[in-house]
């Protein structure tokens, strides 16, 4: 009898576990977003499409970034806009930089896709294409980036540059 109700406690214990944390998902609001909207930005992270989107991730996807994290581009495939969702706290990290691909030497055409490189054993994530940021624009860099400690930001960290970016030709 005793170890039927120590069962019986466990599995109720881990049912309570698991029906909090899906709770808490379920409802991701915009305040677990970092940053909504960069500086002379137009691209806002918290829009209901966005915040949609954070919640099918947390359901739907396993960690694929820094272990305990997925990475979600919420932009488009030819201007890519990544975030990287804490899948133990539910905080959404944006980066501010629109990564698309390389364009010809008129700048009218998408000559070549970007090159994406991350996973989940590893804490950066490494880019090369056009990169763009207020007042901050490359054609054709690499660039890695990174969850990094900031005690003025929202949550105290930031989704980051690891370093200035290295124009390639």
């Amino acid at each position: 009898m005793y170890k039927g109700k120590i069962v019986m406690n466990k599995r109720l214990y881990i049912s309570l576990i698991c029906s909090f944390s899906s709770i808490s998902f379920a409802e991701t609001t915009h305040e677990m977003i970092a940053e909504c909207q960069f500086d002379y930005d137009d691209f806002n992270f918290c829009t209901k499409e966005n915040l949609s989107k954070y919640r099918q991730a947390l359901a739907s996807r396993k960690n694929n970034f820094d272990s305990s994290k997925i990475l979600l581009n919420v932009g488009t495939p030819q201007d890519m806009r990544f975030v990287a969702i804490d899948t133990q706290s539910g905080v959404v990290f944006p980066l501010s930089d629109t990564i698309s691909g390389y364009i010809d030497e008129h700048q009218d055409k998408k000559i070549k896709p970007p090159i994406i490189q991350y996973s989940i054993r590893s804490k950066v994530l490494c880019v090369e294409g056009r990169l763009y940021a207020y007042r901050d624009a490359y054609e054709h860099a690499k660039v890695c980036y990174s969850i990094q400690d900031n005690p003025y930001a929202r949550f105290k960290k930031e989704f980051s540059r690891v370093a200035t970016p290295v124009e390639i030709r």
